[in-house]
């Protein structure tokens, strides 16, 4: 059965929201009927206005204030948190919410690390690989059974954590074969972002490969525009959607050449302040990007037209869509995708 939860990411920042809203917003979601909710870890985000809060003080609020629905961050990062720390974090919310906790976790990005002077790393990779490894392993840690690691970022020696786990899941965010190779040794999930069906469905081989012998949750990190009239909805997408192209895998297809600055590989590394300086640069080009494109990576327009979008995504393999809603009716739309749109993938 496909699942369908909510992400509180560039939507939540965009719409002000404060911790309140975000609250009230994840339990209306779950009283509707959503599966998920998550929510961004970040330090900055745009716009400059917006708050951003910390991720996992808010998930054990959220443990709090929801029952059923799985909880967790889209996506934490192995540069901001050493592995020990964040896998303690975890196991607390999970503890809070009874299991329901997910790590989303990935290579990170600029705007979180540059200006607060915490390094990127020559290998990120490498460095979400080790820590992936050693959260597992001191979820499993006790006392008597200690965890000793040496890699290239950690060295750990007889550590231990203190802390009854519920083996919380881990998904990676990648949208590179690099991370894919991570999600196949290491990951519980895969969710990236930025994709069309045809390339999802493309990664997606390394996952169903035969050297992968265990069941992996195959997410899409989806924004999505719902209205009645599907005009509303495409000037609502059409602005962020152009944003979430800038892939030379996507791009191509359509004959469209992607500056090597606006290339999303050289975009996330970049400060909020430096993604600023790049605006003009970045505005002028998406005028380039062609509307096919930006409804074959997110879902806009009617209820029908959602039901299409998310029926090639299911058709390419995903299970579980983590949403962000756009557009200033957040509650509207979220009320009318779960009455007119889920219902055709349940």
């Amino acid at each position: 059965m496909v699942k369908f939860g909510v992400q509180h990411g560039t939507n939540s920042a965009l719409l002000d929201h404060n911790i309140e809203a975000i609250l009230e917003s994840i339990q209306a979601a779950e009283k509707l009927g959503y599966d998920s909710a998550f929510v961004m870890d970040h330090l900055n985000m745009f716009p400059r206005r917006s708050e951003v809060y910390d991720a996992w003080t808010l998930l054990g609020a959220i443990a709090g204030k929801t029952n059923n629905m799985q909880i967790g961050s889209c996506v934490s990062d192995p540069h901001r948190y050493h592995p020990a720390v964040l896998a303690q974090k975890v196991a607390t919310v999970s503890r809070l919410s009874n299991g329901r906790a997910i790590l989303s976790l990935g290579y990170g990005e600029g705007m979180n690390l540059n200006t607060f002077g915490i390094p990127f790393g020559a290998k990120p990779v490498t460095k979400l690989r080790e820590s992936i490894q050693i959260i597992r392993l001191l979820w499993n840690s006790t006392p008597k059974s200690r965890v000793n690691f040496e890699g290239l970022n950690y060295s750990i020696n007889e550590a231990f954590l203190q802390i009854k786990i519920h083996n919380p899941c881990i998904w990676v965010a990648g949208n590179s074969p690099m991370t894919l190779k991570v999600v196949a040794e290491l990951g519980d999930g895969w969710i990236p972002t930025g994709y069309s069906p045809k390339l999802y469905k493309k990664h997606l081989k390394i996952l169903n490969s035969d050297q992968v012998h265990r069941e992996i949750e195959k997410a899409y990190e989806i924004f999505i525009a719902i209205s009645r009239t599907r005009e509303k909805a495409e000037n609502i997408m059409q602005p962020i959607g152009a944003t979430i192209c800038l892939k030379k895998e996507l791009l191509s297809e359509y004959n469209v050449e992607l500056p090597e600055e606006l290339q999303f590989q050289k975009r996330i590394k970049l400060s909020l302040y430096e993604m600023m300086k790049d605006g003009q640069k970045l505005s002028s080009f998406i005028s380039q990007i062609p509307l096919e494109l930006i409804q074959q990576v997110t879902a806009y327009g009617t209820p029908d037209d959602c039901i299409e979008s998310i029926d090639r995504f299911v058709k390419a393999g995903v299970d579980h869509f983590v949403i962000e809603f756009l557009g200033p009716n957040y509650y509207d739309a979220m009320t009318l995708f779960m009455n007119e749109v889920i219902p055709h993938f349940k």
